[in-house]
């Protein structure tokens, strides 16, 4: 029978494969031998101690900024002046300056109608002080005129009148006697006449002054009736309706004032408002000049701000005209700084308020500075096509120590050391693979390797501590094993 021989290789395996079950069964372990093919792609497992770091990436800003921009309203501000970009500033020094031109034109133009208001309220106010002192005459005259009428009323019903009366009634009595006197001589020529007196021309003598006396008397009496009866209460009404005529007047007159002074308060009024308007605008003016100077509200470093001009994105120059609330340029102070940056949901845990951190720069890579965490967002937000599904929350980290090299815009990575792992069995991450039961590796032995399930503990981005499957001193393979080699 012709026995077939194998190739070298084979059976160089074959009696390595039979030594190897030889060894098993005598008791020798082959843990802590290294691979027998010393192959780079296997580790081993060992205890070590390791830092649990956080990392971001970020981006340098000022922890306090000014937003610099034009307050005129409208589109008079033409800038004239421009501080240049990167220029370091003091609190108080010019940035811009706007052209004042049409801000000066106005107020000369507000301050000559300021003094013609001012000329025209004197005179609106001496108008109403005249109609004033008119109604005050014109009131006192009608006072007067009342008063007089009182007064000529209460002489007539209690001296003139009664005293003409009795004047009248005098005369009455007087003629009343004499016509008595006249009446008795001519009955004494009578009855001397019956007696054989007789004196014919002496009787129509008497006769004739009696008759004379008694149309004297006649007419005496009617005018003592007329002036009782008629004239006294006539002119006693009249001299009422005076009183009542003079205050109809006076009501009159106090009516027509009221509306004259009105009319003059409300003329001195208006100009006064007008004046006060105009007053106003030349403030208003006088405000919009100091505005046309822009000053650094705190120290800082200069950054233009860039916007659509003219149809592009550009930094503003001069000659560019401003609206108001316009951004022109952006005030960092940099006396303070922080990193804005974020954490990944999965590390939230790790951070807290207030922790210490390390920053880096990219500008100075040599250069180490030191920072807390000063907040960390409440919401969590993606992070874009390459955060494969994972979530992030904005974070702050506050610089300990200003820097005058430090500049709001660098790229800033941050490092926070959230735990230290002491003496702990560790495999390197990449040696550890994960499917939908769990983690596992590929825990090499003397003819190969075998998939092991194993139990992870706390981790970085270069060490897992590993709590279960494999032992101080296994080799594992660092990368998966070629389905011939798995057993």
């Amino acid at each position: 029978m012709r026995v077939k021989k194998l190739p070298f290789g084979r059976r160089a395996g074959l009696l390595l494969l039979l030594a190897a079950g030889l060894l098993a069964a005598a008791g020798f372990q082959f843990r802590d031998a290294p691979p027998p093919d010393d192959d780079v792609r296997r580790v081993q497992a060992v205890r070590r101690s390791f830092n649990i770091v956080v990392r971001s990436l970020g981006v340098l800003d000022a922890g306090q900024a000014h937003m610099v921009a034009s307050t005129l309203k409208g589109s008079k501000g033409k800038i004239i002046y421009l501080i240049d970009d990167g220029a370091w500033v003091k609190k108080g020094d010019v940035l811009v300056k706007l052209d004042p031109a049409p801000f000066e034109e106005e107020i000369r133009e507000l301050q000559g109608k300021s003094k013609r208001l001012a000329a025209a309220l004197e005179a609106k106010k001496q108008l109403l002080e005249w109609e004033k002192n008119r109604v005050v005459k014109e009131l006192s005259s009608a006072e007067f005129k009342i008063r007089k009428a009182e007064l000529e009323l209460l002489k007539y019903r209690k001296g003139e009148g009664p005293l003409q009366l009795l004047q009248y009634q005098d005369e009455l009595k007087k003629i009343s006697k004499k016509r008595n006197r006249y009446q008795r001589y001519l009955n004494d020529l009578r009855r001397l006449q019956q007696q054989g007196y007789d004196n014919q021309g002496e009787m129509a003598r008497a006769e004739q002054e009696l008759r004379e006396v008694e149309e004297k008397y006649a007419a005496a009496k009617r005018q003592v009736e007329s002036y009782q009866n008629y004239v006294y209460p006539s002119m006693l009404k009249k001299l009422e309706a005076d009183i009542e005529q003079a205050k109809v007047e006076l009501a009159q007159i106090r009516k027509g004032s009221v509306h004259r002074v009105a009319q003059a308060k409300s003329s001195v009024d208006e100009v006064e408002a007008l004046l006060e308007n105009c007053r106003r605008d030349l403030e208003e003016s006088r405000k919009k000049l100091k505005q046309t100077v822009i000053r650094a509200p705190s120290d800082g470093i200069v950054i233009l701000y860039e916007a659509y001009r003219s149809g592009r994105k550009r930094k503003p120059r001069i000659g560019d005209l401003v609206l108001q609330n316009q951004p022109i340029l952006y005030l960092p102070d940099i006396s303070t700084m922080i990193v804005k940056t974020r954490v990944r949901e999965i590390d939230l845990h790790k951070v807290e308020v207030g922790k210490s951190c390390d920053v880096t720069v990219d500008a100075y890579p040599d250069r180490k500075f030191t920072g807390r965490i000063a907040f960390i967002g409440a919401l969590a937000a993606g992070s874009g096509a390459d955060a494969r599904g994972g979530k992030y929350f904005q974070m702050t980290v506050v610089l300990d120590r200003p820097d005058s090299r430090l500049r709001p815009g660098m790229t800033a990575r941050v490092s926070i050391l959230a735990a230290r792992v002491e003496n702990v069995l560790t495999l390197p991450v990449y040696a550890i693979f994960e499917d939908r039961d769990g983690r596992y590796c590929y825990r090499c032995r003397a003819g190969g390797c075998e998939k092991v399930r194993i139990k992870t503990g706390r981790e970085n981005e270069d060490f897992a501590e590993v709590l279960a499957g494999i032992r101080p001193g296994d080799w594992v393979r660092a990368v998966p094993p070629p389905a011939v080699e798995e057993l």
